[in-house]
């Protein structure tokens, strides 16, 4: 009992600390402020790809002349002055949270100068045409933001640096889509990776911010629409075995590729991408433009407009919108642009349910397109929960969460049975074993290795060779224990690495 009383009066005298009221006020300031940045980088992708679908208009054509001069005009500017936003800028930001949790977070790979600079060249991309999404860069984008915050101390009283970056997160999900519950799971399963998470007020706090101001500023609306198609689920189960086991497939497939596209290219053009990355950036706009012609401009953007009248059950998508979807979205990940990889999956996802239409006619075709999203995107991050929360959340469709959370369990094991590792973590652990190379090589020159954050301005960091070595076990585990989890829960078992590579990818 006097132990009881000692800790509430110990709670009280923290809560009446000045400088507590004072770090949540500035906590609740950097979260609006990474809400208001997602709600504008979604709103200038949108209008970039307006634009660029307006003036695809004039000519079918059009593609093949912008697209090599926008690829090599973006993968230029990110070289020259904000190198290291390439690619989504998850894997960055999960990079990020394992140097936080090894009490490095001033090692940045995020920092203010790159957030700038992904908030306002993603949108460059989809003006050209680009496949590619505003999502991942949302999350790259919030969590550089939330992090800004470590350098007061009256914030660090109130969240960790992880904890910051965990929220920032969090809100590039929740703003970027209209899913706050998906920004918490996607805290949780994608940023955490931990079997069991106690989600603290940080996070729910700041994804309670991104969602009202969301609302405020873009409605309380559906990122696909309502979907209306029902399925009975015990006389469907086959249904949903199908989809389950061909969205697995064709998102373990993509990751493959993604993480192995070295493999199936010629040396030349491997080493074209080494010695001439703007022009090898050109050489991928393009063939991707080469597609854009051939499909009269239906694999550009991000492939929204597809993806919603494939759940809708307004039209169906033709059998060869997955394979060169894929192709144009591999194309944009390996040029070295800031481009996501997440809103084109759902496109490419939501494309597979023409395979499964061919072999199941009487089956809503809105209800197929919506079990293999979930399935490819599971399989994709390896994330089944946030899989299928956020297309829940997308459509509004309650009626299917059942069916949805099969498909995505079933995306997860065929992915596994592949022996394939969640694409994120995986190019994560890339961007640390560079780091980790980098740092070798320095220590063994003479003297005190210095560290300075990339892309900002703070001064360097002093630290000896020793101390600056990146700890490492797989799939980025934390080594501080989680608030709310027991020290001894177990951890996740590892997955199979893929096969090793000649050279690395660029960040997706």
């Amino acid at each position: 009992m006097h132990q009881r009383a000692a800790g509430f009066r110990a709670l009280l005298y923290r809560l009446a600390l000045p400088g507590t009221w004072l770090g949540r006020a500035l906590f609740v300031s950097l979260a609006l402020g990474a809400s208001l940045a997602v709600v504008l980088l979604a709103w200038m992708a949108d209008q970039a790809a307006a634009i660029f679908h307006h003036m695809l208009g004039w000519g079918l054509w059009l593609p093949v002349v912008l697209m090599p001069a926008g690829f090599a005009l973006c993968a230029w500017i990110t070289r020259r002055w904000f190198a290291g936003i390439e690619g989504s800028g998850i894997p960055q930001t999960i990079a990020q949270i394992h140097l936080a949790s090894h009490g490095r977070a001033g090692d940045t790979l995020l920092g203010a100068r790159r957030a700038l600079g992904k908030l306002f060249l993603t949108p460059l991309p989809l003006l050209f045409g680009a496949s590619s999404g505003r999502e991942g860069p949302s999350v790259f984008v919030a969590a550089a933001l939330m992090q800004a915050g470590r350098r007061w101390r009256v914030i660090r009283q109130v969240a960790t640096d992880r904890q910051l970056l965990i929220a920032g997160g969090s809100v590039g999900v929740a703003a970027a889509f209209n899913t706050p519950l998906a920004g918490i799971m996607f805290a949780i399963e994608e940023l955490s990776r931990r079997l069991r998470f106690q989600a603290n007020s940080a996070t729910l706090s700041a994804v309670v911010l991104a969602g009202l101001c969301s609302l405020a500023l873009m409605g309380n609306y559906l990122y696909f629409g309502r979907s209306q198609d029902s399925l009975d689920v015990l006389g469907s189960l086959h249904v949903v075995l199908l989809c389950g086991l061909l969205g697995g497939t064709g998102g373990a497939g993509f990751c493959w590729l993604a993480l192995n596209w070295q493999r199936v290219v010629p040396r030349r053009l491997r080493a074209l991408q080494r010695r001439r990355p703007v022009l090898f950036a050109a050489l991928c706009g393009l063939l991707a433009g080469l597609l854009a012609l051939f499909t009269a401009g239906m694999l550009v953007d991000s492939g929204y407009e597809e993806a919603r009248r494939a759940v809708t059950g307004v039209g169906t998508l033709p059998w060869w919108y997955v394979p060169l979807k894929m192709l144009a979205t591999l194309l944009s990940f390996v040029a070295g642009i800031p481009a996501g990889i997440f809103a084109p999956s759902l496109s490419i996802g939501a494309g597979m349910s023409s395979f499964a239409a061919a072999l199941l006619p009487d089956t809503p075709t809105g209800v197929l397109a919506l079990l293999c999203m979930v399935a490819y995107l599971s399989a994709l991050t390896q994330a089944p929960i946030t899989a299928f929360t956020i297309v829940m959340e997308m459509t509004g469709h309650h009626g299917l969460l059942i069916p949805l959370m099969a498909a995505a369990m079933l995306g997860q094991m065929s992915a596994r049975m592949l022996r394939q590792p969640p694409i994120y973590y995986a190019l994560a652990e890339r961007i640390l074993r560079r780091m980790r190379q980098a740092e070798a090589r320095a220590s063994t020159a003479p003297g005190p290795l210095r560290v300075q954050e990339p892309g900002s301005g703070d001064s360097p960091s002093t630290r000896s060779g020793h101390e600056a070595s990146i700890s490492h076990d797989r799939w980025l585990p934390s080594p501080e224990p989680v608030e709310g989890v027991d020290a001894n829960t177990p951890k996740a078992e590892p997955l199979p690495r893929p096969p090793p590579t000649s050279s690395t990818s660029p960040s997706g």
